[in-house]
């Protein structure tokens, strides 16, 4: 019995292509990932900008802090649902609708003064480990000066992420499989 040798095997230029098609088909899934990643995490802030725009046109008009706070108080580690929080011009909380352990939660230093040099601060907080929340921060000034800040949690999106990172890769090791089939088999 003869044992018969792939010639291709040897070849340099299929280990070339071989070694492009690899790095090829690793850029190609990872920025796939990281495209469907941010596009999640985009959508987040879609609702958010909207509901921010709207409420601080209205308190510039003169409108109550507490017409935009609804009774019921959001839990930020556990509820899905929108908050809103209203600063005055001493950047100190008038009016929300959020707590976390059972007080207003702090926001970092500087998240409401960056506000005033943009039309709008978009910021990704994590005011205690695993609660996240995608927020959204407009200044407002007119019949009174503040800060809207409107947010959610992130929770959702990350668990979307999730299923993106799982599907990239299953999908990248598929190509590189099929790669190694094809050169290698």
């Amino acid at each position: 019995m003869q044992i018969v040798r792939n010639p291709r095997r040897f070849n340099s230029w299929f280990l070339i292509l071989f070694i492009f098609l690899f790095f090829f088909s690793s850029l190609f899934f990872g920025t796939m990932y990281l495209l469907f990643r941010q596009t999640l995490r985009s959508t987040a802030d879609a609702t958010l900008i909207q509901m921010a725009d709207e409420g601080a046109v209205s308190l510039s008009h003169g409108q109550t802090p507490d017409f935009f706070i609804v009774k019921q108080r959001i839990d930020l580690a556990t509820s899905l649902s929108p908050f809103t929080i209203i600063y005055n011009k001493k950047q100190l909380p008038i009016a929300a609708n959020v707590v976390l352990d059972g007080v207003v939660p702090t926001l970092p230093t500087g998240v409401l003064i960056h506000a005033d040099g943009k039309k709008i601060n978009k910021v990704t907080w994590q005011p205690k480990n695993k609660v996240r929340a995608a927020i959204i921060v407009i200044p407002f000034s007119g019949k009174q000066k503040g800060y809207i800040l409107v947010g959610r949690s992130l929770l959702e999106v990350e668990k979307q992420n999730q299923i993106v990172l799982v599907f990239s890769l299953l999908s990248w090791g598929v190509s590189i499989g099929v790669l190694c089939g094809l050169f290698f088999i």
